[in-house]
């Protein structure tokens, strides 16, 4: 079947395609919003994607629209409700503004007089309003399965509580099948991927977990960097899941938690293939003097240290894929003990005998089934592209995506646009590759060197732009069928593509818009 699009206008010719080449179409537009609008037939088939992820985001510069936009939800008087897939909440403390951080910094340091926001009476009400309209709001999203909760400071205070008072089960005891206090709002509770990005108090989120039975992705990350009677434990937010119906999580990842995977954890991650540990919460022997009785016994009971948790992994048979992690012993002893790892990112790689035992001895082992690996280097050295490593990357031919950091001080003299060819150049021998990360890393000579941060912060911007100019001005003699997107980062994130540059009209790597 063909359909002549000649006799047609170009609206009717649009219009006659199928919605997933119109999809497809919009993919390519910066204004989709306003192509959704055009007609009832657009948008019907845009609307699912464009409307599938709802942003809440309450602070004193939108608090208008914000609760424009709530009270709509609420009422019903939006159809946004029936495709929304993801709640991300990015705050919901209305005096939170660009300048002001923290509510209690506003009030109680300055007096609130020192800064442009709202006076307490408006924060009230729209403190009030939020907590009124949000649950009422939420109710309306019956397909959401995903939330993803940003805690601010002022939230803690003044709106979860009476959202969870309205949300969640009344006692962090009671399972998922128990009566919840609004039955209008149980919908909104089974959730099958949770990101808390910041500190939440632990019974909260068990109660959320707990009438989540189907929950599947979890992301628990808190901004606490040290131990303390407070600090947020994986086995207490696991603790209102029925022991007889645990869990069938496939992604776990935490930041800041203590985390020890016993008993009454290990049943939860029986089906887990992705891990991201970022830190983990944990008194080591040497520091044990510092801390309080009460502080040490949580430790010990909840809390462990790296080595043990890579061994529990193992002897659990756990078969993860995907590994997150900052590099070790432990990390590295567990990725030689194991062959299923696909997908590896190593985080604060800065130490080189570590660098050698990965490139001589890990690596080579997942040569012909890594599909990505990303290696965030903290200094330059032996973990950044180099001679040393090579060839062992070049054995890694089903990777899809690699990034590493480059190497500028080790080079002797050779000028990064020589490095970064020789790098584009050596990734057509990659054939599956699809995204070759390029990143900075600290010079070597100002490690260990006190007060050196602003000179680290100025090298990285530095080599930054380097490494923009230099992959912009890479024109590649023969260029790969299939060429990898090159993504650089530092602060700001660009990513470059095989075009034709506008002034010669030669191929070149162009940035994307």
């Amino acid at each position: 079947m063909t359909t002549n699009l000649g006799a047609q206008s170009p609206m009717q010719g649009l219009l006659s395609l199928p919605n997933e080449l119109v999809i497809r179409i919009a993919n390519q537009l910066k204004t989709r919003k306003i192509f959704r609008a055009t007609c009832r037939q657009i948008n019907f088939a845009l609307a699912p994607q464009l409307l599938s992820r709802i942003v809440i985001d309450v602070t004193s510069k939108r608090i208008d629209v914000s609760i424009s936009q709530l009270a709509a939800l609420a009422a019903g008087s939006t159809s946004a409700g029936e495709h929304v897939r993801t709640i991300d909440i990015q705050c919901l403390s209305p005096l939170r503004s660009l300048e002001v951080q923290n509510y209690e910094l506003y009030f109680y340091a300055v007096g609130g007089s020192s800064f442009d926001g709202p006076d307490r009476s408006e924060m009230n009400w729209a403190r009030a309003r939020v907590a009124e309209l949000l649950p009422a709001a939420l109710s309306t999203l019956k397909r959401a399965d995903t939330l993803i909760w940003n805690i601010n400071g002022g939230d803690l205070d003044g709106a979860l509580g009476p959202i969870f008072t309205r949300l969640l089960p009344p006692s962090p005891t009671v399972t998922a099948s128990s009566r919840i206090s609004n039955p209008q709002l149980n919908h909104t509770l089974n959730l099958t991927k949770l990101t808390v990005t910041d500190y939440l108090k632990e019974d909260w989120i068990a109660r959320i977990i707990g009438a989540s039975p189907n929950l599947t992705h979890l992301d628990l990350w808190s901004t606490q960097c040290y131990f303390g009677e407070h600090t947020p434990t994986l086995h207490g937010v696991l603790s209102s899941v029925p022991h007889e119906r645990p869990l069938r999580l496939r992604h776990l990842g935490v930041d800041g938690y203590c985390v020890r995977l016993c008993q009454e954890v290990l049943p939860h991650l029986r089906f887990l293939e992705s891990l991201e540990l970022r830190s983990v919460s944990y008194i080591a022997e040497k520091e044990r003097s510092d801390y309080t009785r009460k502080e040490l016994a949580k430790s010990d009971k909840f809390s462990s240290s790296m080595d043990d948790i890579w061994k529990a992994v193992e002897r659990g048979g756990i078969c993860i894929t995907s590994v997150v992690a900052p590099v070790d012993d432990f990390l590295l002893d567990y990725l030689a003990a194991t062959d299923n790892i696909k997908n590896l990112a190593l985080l604060e790689a800065d130490v080189d005998v570590l660098a050698q035992k990965f490139f001589t001895h890990i690596l080579p082992r997942y040569a012909k089934t890594l599909v990505s690996l990303n290696i965030l280097a903290t200094y330059e050295g032996l973990w950044c592209f180099g001679m040393h490593n090579i060839d062992v990357l070049l054995q890694c031919t089903n990777l899809v995506e690699l990034s590493m950091a480059v190497d500028t001080c080790g080079g002797h003299g050779v000028p990064v646009a020589n490095t970064v060819a020789q790098i584009i150049s050596m990734t057509t021998a990659l054939p599956n590759l699809r995204q070759l990360g390029l990143l900075p890393a600290r010079p070597e000579g100002l490690r260990g060197v006190p007060y050196s941060e602003g000179a680290s912060s100025v090298h990285l911007r530095v080599v930054t732009l380097e490494l923009w100019e230099s992959v912009a001005a890479f024109a590649p003699v023969e260029p790969a069928i299939h060429p990898p997107v090159i993504v650089v980062v530092e602060n700001i994130v660009k990513r470059f593509c095989i075009g034709r540059c506008d002034d010669s009209g030669s191929i070149r790597y162009v940035e994307q818009p």
